[in-house]
C-alpha cells in the first residue's frame, strides 16, 4: 500500500512537471512573438526617445551619461559594438528576461500561469525598455536572490551590477534585509497600506460625484462639496495594481514572520508594496520607490497564491523565505 502511494506520488509529480514544462514552452513562444511586436511597434517619445538618442551615440556614449550608473551605458556600447540597432538591442534585452522569469515561474504553481502570461504579454513588454535602467537593475537583483546562497562571489557580482544599473536597487536590496518577527507587526503594515489605498478610492468616488452634480445642474452643491475634495492622480491602471498589492500583502502578512533568510525577495516585494500603497497619491514616487512591486504586482500575487495552494511546502527559491 505504501509502495503504491509512493509510485502514485512519483507519477503525479512527473505529470505536474510535464505540464509546467509544456506551459513554459508555449508561453515562451507567445512571449517571443509579442516581444517582437512590442519592440518594433514602440512610439519614440519620452524615455523611449531619450534612450534611443543615447543608444545611437554608439561607442561615443560617455560612461557618465547617467551619472555613476555606468552599467546601462556598458550594455549600450556592447550592443553597438556587435552591430545591433536600438530595436534589436531591446529585443535581445527582452529575451534575456526569460532567465529571471524562469526562476520565478519555477516557484509558481502552473494553475496560476495564466496570470503570469497576462502580465508578460500586456504589462511587462510595455515597460522594460521604457524604464531601461530600473529594469536592468532589477534583472540583476533577481539573479542575486537566486544565487547568493550557493555562491557569495556570484551574489556579490550581481548585486554590484544592479546597484550601478540604477541606484534605487540599493533601497530595494536594503528592504530585503528587514525581518518581521511578528505577524501583528506585518498586519499593521497592511493596515497602513490599506488606509492609503482605500482613501484614494474614496477620493475617486468624490470626483465622480462632483462631475455628476455639474452635469445635472447643481453648481452650488458642487461648489460646497468641493471643499472636502481630496485631489488624487490615481489612474485606473494604478488602482488595479493597488488592489492586487493589497490582496497580496494581506495573504503574505500571515506567513512573513516565517521568512528568516538573510536576504529575501519576498520581503523586498512586501515592503515595496507598502511603499506603492502609502504613496499611491503620487504616482511617480509610488512606482519608482516601489518599482519591483508596482511593475511585478501579478508575479508577486502569483507567488503568494502558489505558496498557499501548495500549503507552504517549499521555499520560493533559496533566499526567498516562506519556510514552514
Amino acid at each position: 500500500m505504501i509502495e503504491g502511494s509512493r509510485y502514485s506520488a512519483f507519477f503525479q509529480k512527473q505529470i505536474v512537471g510535464g505540464l509546467r514544462l509544456f506551459f513554459i514552452v508555449i508561453f515562451s513562444l507567445f512571449y517571443f512573438y509579442f516581444l517582437y511586436k512590442s519592440v518594433y511597434g514602440v512610439e519614440l517619445k519620452s524615455d523611449y526617445l531619450q534612450y534611443y538618442n543615447a543608444y545611437n551615440e554608439g561607442l561615443n556614449l560617455r560612461f557618465d551619461r547617467f551619472g555613476v550608473e555606468f552599467v546601462p551605458v556598458l550594455f549600450y556600447r556592447v550592443g553597438n559594438f556587435i552591430g545591433l540597432d536600438y530595436y534589436q538591442f531591446n529585443y535581445f534585452l527582452g529575451v534575456m528576461w526569460i532567465v529571471p522569469f524562469y526562476f520565478l515561474m519555477k516557484s509558481i504553481n502552473f494553475i496560476f500561469f495564466g496570470m503570469v502570461f497576462y502580465f508578460l504579454m500586456f504589462f511587462f513588454l510595455d515597460q522594460f525598455a521604457f524604464l531601461y535602467r530600473q529594469f536592468l537593475g532589477l534583472f540583476f537583483l533577481i539573479l542575486f536572490f537566486k544565487c547568493y546562497r550557493s555562491s557569495s562571489v556570484c551574489g556579490f557580482f550581481y548585486v554590484f551590477i544592479s546597484f550601478f544599473s540604477h541606484l534605487s536597487m540599493f533601497l530595494f536590496f536594503s528592504l530585503s534585509c528587514i525581518k518581521l518577527r511578528s505577524r501583528l507587526v506585518a498586519y499593521l503594515f497592511v493596515l497602513i497600506s490599506g488606509f492609503g489605498f482605500f482613501s484614494n478610492i474614496v477620493s475617486l468616488l468624490f470626483l465622480k460625484i462632483f462631475g455628476l452634480f455639474s452635469l445635472i445642474g447643481l453648481p452650488d452643491l458642487d461648489r460646497k462639496l468641493s471643499a472636502i475634495e481630496r485631489i488624487s492622480s490615481m489612474a485606473p491602471a494604478s488602482s488595479s495594481v493597488s488592489f492586487v498589492l493589497i490582496v497580496s500583502l494581506f495573504i503574505h502578512a500571515s506567513v512573513i514572520h516565517l521568512d528568516v533568510d538573510r536576504f529575501s525577495f519576498m520581503r523586498m516585494m512586501f515592503f515595496c508594496s507598502v511603499i506603492v500603497l502609502v504613496f499611491s497619491d503620487y504616482i511617480i514616487i509610488s512606482n519608482r520607490l516601489g518599482m519591483p512591486a508596482y511593475f511585478l504586482s501579478l508575479i508577486y500575487l502569483s507567488l503568494v497564491l502558489s505558496r498557499f495552494y501548495d500549503n507552504y511546502k517549499f521555499s520560493i527559491f533559496p533566499g526567498c523565505g516562506f519556510r514552514k
